[in-house]
């Protein structure tokens, strides 16, 4: 059973019940349900509407919070709890401005952890590794691969992902991954224990952050990254990508919600560019 909940995405906007949990009471200014993926400086957006679309935003995740709450509930009850896996994850997260470069929304650029940390619960069955956590790098295709070996079946083209039931006190040797990779428009990123770098499909740097003294991801530090790293990183993704990456044209641009993106003065959109 796969059970599919639209919020948090955009429109942000949280029934109120759930959006006063979160809200200032005493702001009175504009409610704002979505926004063009750009700079808060260029959307308009200061402080305290920022504030109001996380209020909002955190109304939606509390609302889904809540009924999955209901879900596990209805699972107790039918007495189902203890023969079944439950896996609650998401596809991607967003920015309100909590970057250097403030960002708010997901432009295809913005690979860094607002957009590309999510979540991943699992309810194995009999409670096993019950409140444990990992520290792993994983892919969402390991969750097919857990899935599959959990229920003792498999499709036969086989399977790219690697099971997680090692990390959740089943049988079987995990083997910890040295690095992922990912891939958003034409950006890419390369994750490790050390860096994290987002780069262009031509191989062009854009950011690069040391994980191990800004885990947050909020000090570039492309300019002073030594060549090396970036080079094995660069090596890796292209590797990932099966020796290059396809070069694809966007001719018909909307945003998140399917609305043509505004251009603002200033601004030029060519047809064809790739965003």
């Amino acid at each position: 059973l796969c059970i599919d909940s639209f919020a948090p995405h955009e429109p942000w906007e949280a029934p109120p019940m759930y959006h006063q949990l979160y809200a200032d009471p005493s702001y009175d200014g504009p409610t704002i349900l979505h926004v063009s993926y750009t700079t808060r400086q260029n959307e308009g957006i200061d402080d305290a509407a920022t504030a109001d679309i996380i209020a909002h935003y955190s109304g939606l995740v509390t609302l889904t919070d809540t009924w999955f709450g209901m879900l596990m509930h209805k699972l107790d009850r039918l007495g189902l709890t203890d023969n079944t896996l439950v896996v609650f994850t998401s596809d991607h997260g967003t920015n309100f401005g909590d970057n250097p470069f403030d960002i708010i929304g997901k432009p295809a650029h913005s690979l860094w952890p607002g957009v590309m940390h999510l979540p991943v619960l699992i309810h194995m069955p009999d409670g096993m590794a019950a409140g444990t956590v990992a520290d792993q790098l994983i892919y969402n295709i390991d969750i097919q691969a857990t899935i599959c070996e959990l229920a003792g079946i498999g499709p036969g083209q086989g399977l790219d992902g690697q099971s997680l039931l090692p990390l959740l006190g089943g049988d079987g040797q995990w083997q910890p991954r040295q690095y992922v990779t990912s891939r958003y428009g034409d950006a890419v990123c390369y994750i490790d224990d050390t860096h994290w770098i987002r780069a262009d499909v031509n191989g062009t740097l854009g950011e690069a952050f040391d994980l191990r003294d800004d885990p947050a991801c909020q000090h570039d530090i492309a300019a002073q990254l030594d060549a090396s790293i970036f080079d094995r990183a660069w090596h890796r993704l292209l590797e990932d990508a099966g020796g290059e990456f396809p070069i694809y044209t966007i001719e018909r641009r909307t945003d998140a919600i399917g609305q043509k993106p505004i251009v603002r003065e200033g601004q030029r959109v060519k047809e064809g560019e790739v965003i």
